[in-house]
């Protein structure tokens, strides 16, 4: 499948070769906007008004090892092309317009000689998922065929004990354990280190018996507080996830020249919340 067009009109997906006509797709696939972590060296397709730069066409989905696997197009432009929803049979020829995308070559893949691969991005911006890649494979087409594979899940945070919880405050917890777990999946590594500082700024406050306290001298309360002066994890977590946050500030990043924020720091962010939970006494 060389070309990937969507019907202006119908809004269906086409598929066909370089020559030839274009042939419907049924049933109606998985298709979702798809960005790469930029790496050098890599070509940018933008996004118009209606159509994504690069999509994803997915061809199988193991839900339980979290594995997807599809063909990745990109360079959208309007273009008029002949379709057949049948296969080509008598009669069954039409011209339309369509939105329509070339297989993307991957060719800069092959330069990065074993380097990590760029991380994936897939769905729309606010409601987008993070996979990496595991291997990329050419089919007799010479298409290639992405092997993706989740690169977060919710078995980050770990089992709760809700029995442990104070009664006072377990409504409270369950929202905003609820407010990391959708950001895991569905935000960027800012969005989800804000909601681990949320979070434990509701837990700390609640331990020094002083709610909405400033998370820094909520912390340091903390250290001298009966209940947490012995809990140095705890301590050192909760100023991991602080110093996490504040580097999201533009100011800050600007100031100290830090790097912008990655994958990798809402990885630690999310864990460190996940011990501080353990720590307590929260979750198993």
């Amino acid at each position: 499948m060389y070309y990937l067009g969507i019907g202006v009109k119908d809004g269906q997906i086409y598929v066909g070769g370089k020559v030839g006509l274009r042939h419907r797709l049924y049933p109606y696939p998985m298709l979702l906007p798809l960005r790469f972590e930029p790496f050098e060296g890599m070509i940018d397709y933008p996004d118009s008004r209606d159509f994504a730069g690069r999509l994803f066409l997915e061809d199988s989905f193991d839900p339980v090892t979290r594995v997807r696997r599809g063909r990745v197009y990109s360079g959208g432009h309007a273009t008029r092309a002949y379709v057949s929803e049948h296969n080509g049979l008598a009669g069954d020829k039409a011209s339309m317009m369509m939105y329509e995308y070339q297989r993307d070559p991957l060719h800069k893949f092959k330069e990065l000689h074993g380097a990590r691969l760029p991380l994936v991005y897939l769905g729309s911006e606010d409601f987008r998922s993070t996979w990496r890649i595991v291997d990329i494979e050419q089919d007799s087409n010479d298409t290639f065929v992405v092997v993706l594979k989740s690169y977060r899940s919710l078995g980050e945070i770990p089992e709760m004990k809700w029995e442990e919880v104070p009664t006072e405050i377990k409504r409270q917890v369950e929202e905003r354990i609820e407010d990391v777990e959708v950001s895991i999946n569905r935000e960027g590594p800012k969005n989800v280190i804000d909601r681990c500082r949320d979070a434990v700024g509701l837990i700390i406050g609640h331990l020094i018996q002083s709610p909405g306290k400033d998370l820094n001298d909520a912390i340091d309360a903390y250290s001298r507080h009966e209940s947490g002066k012995h809990k140095k994890l705890v301590q050192h977590a909760s100023h991991t996830i602080r110093i996490l946050h504040s580097r999201g500030k533009p100011n800050v990043e600007h100031k100290l020249q830090t790097p912008p924020l990655v994958e990798e720091d809402a990885q630690l962010a999310v864990r460190c919340f996940g011990t501080i939970l353990k720590e307590v006494g929260w979750a198993n």
